[in-house]
């Protein structure tokens, strides 16, 4: 039987639909199910019908062995209940049907508010949803004028890289520890999805060659950049108790151009500004599924008021003609169109400029969302904003 990371995860990322199957079998809610003997079926279930490994009669005997260390109370209710929930080939004839209510939310695993916004941006939520459940890849940048090298380097040594889509980035398969390599600590690798790599990379493409990101921590952004325009002058700034990461990660890749300061510390102006705002992080929950969980739809407001506030600052910041990339890693409406569109009222001096980028699965319209799934990304808002 699985007993690891990957089926934790699972569980976490499938829990409305887990305990939907449990309750339905078994006519015990959540609540009045032993919190010590609920894990363990959780687990069995999501063995069976997610990561499908084993006979079932082997997870449920496994389950039941793990329950009786609890006591043979909870052995016996776990064997009945198992035993029926594992008797389906397919989990979809014990959740909702098309067109019944919480059909998405119980296929899917999600709270209904998060299905809900999703129906407010996605031609198909079904879809977007569901590429969001999917285990995301494991990318890397190569920190080198020389990337293929770098990977022949890895390679080498046993590990298996497959190029992604942006010049410096790999796709590393396996589960693997890239930290424990040399190229790690002589500072040549980052650990980055393509997503964060591409803003960075949509603003080296902009005139101007002093830069800020005004929430730079861990770094991934403004390093890339540091990469990218050598002769730009960079400046890195968040709240003080993220400094620290940043400032480990710019020394560990031994960039010079980059100065580390506080968020109240800033003196502009720049000619091009990085807001990566906090979010509700909705377009990252296939690398972290408690998101699902743990975020609320009224975070949503009191999320776009910190991202418009920090836009405001982006603003003052900002030398005229300069320009400023905004970006989330959500896709709610509240904290991408319309805090740009809430920008854009209050400041007459800003405007859109639209950009594309082609790659090989489409081309990318901004400002605009990588929908998720898209070329293996992370699902991201990208906007660049010109000030006159």
């Amino acid at each position: 039987m699985i007993r690891n990371e990957r089926l934790e995860i699972e569980v976490l990322r499938r829990r409305n639909t887990l305990l939907h199957v449990l309750e339905k079998v078994s006519g015990v809610p959540e609540n009045r199910i032993s919190a010590k003997v609920l894990p363990i079926m959780l687990r069995a279930v999501c063995e069976h019908y997610f990561l499908k490994t084993g006979h079932p009669a082997q997870i449920v005997s496994h389950a039941v062995t793990c329950a009786r260390k609890i006591s043979a109370g909870s052995a016996s209710f776990a064997n009945a209940v198992l035993r029926k929930a594992l008797s389906h080939d397919d989990i979809r004839s014990l959740l909702p049907a098309p067109g019944e209510p919480d059909h998405l939310e119980l296929l899917l695993s999600f709270p209904s508010w998060i299905v809900n916004e999703a129906g407010k941006v996605f031609a198909d939520p079904g879809q977007s949803l569901a590429a969001l459940n999917e285990s995301p890849p494991f990318t890397i940048r190569m920190v080198s004028s020389d990337p293929q090298a770098e990977a022949e380097s890895l390679t080498a040594r046993g590990f298996t890289l497959t190029p992604a889509s942006l010049p410096k980035a790999f796709h590393v398969q396996g589960s693997v520890d890239i930290t424990g390599t040399p190229e790690w600590r002589n500072g040549k690798i980052y650990i980055q999805d393509e997503a964060s790599m591409l803003v960075a990379d949509i603003a080296s493409k902009l005139p101007g060659r002093k830069i800020l990101d005004l929430c730079a921590s861990p770094g991934g952004k403004i390093t890339l950049l540091s990469e990218l325009l050598p002769d730009s002058v960079c400046t890195a700034s968040d709240l003080p108790d993220r400094l620290g990461l940043l400032r480990e990660n710019i020394g560990r890749m031994k960039l010079q151009n980059i100065k580390v300061c506080s968020s109240k510390e800033v003196a502009g102006p720049f000619d091009i500004i990085l807001v990566d705002a906090p979010c509700s992080s909705l377009g990252v929950i296939r690398r972290h599924p408690g998101i699902k969980w743990e975020k609320r739809r009224n975070d949503l407001g009191n999320l776009s008021r910190v991202q418009l506030m920090l836009l405001e600052q982006a603003v003052s910041l900002l030398s005229p003609g300069g320009h400023i990339v905004y970006s989330t890693c959500t896709f709610s409406r509240l904290e991408t169109v319309k805090v740009v569109e809430n920008l854009l009222s209050k400041h007459s001096e800003l405007e859109v400029i639209p950009l594309n980028r082609d790659f090989p699965d489409g081309t990318l319209t901004f400002p605009g969302l990588i929908m998720p799934g898209f070329q293996g990304m992370d699902c991201f808002f990208i906007a660049v904003l010109k000030k006159q």
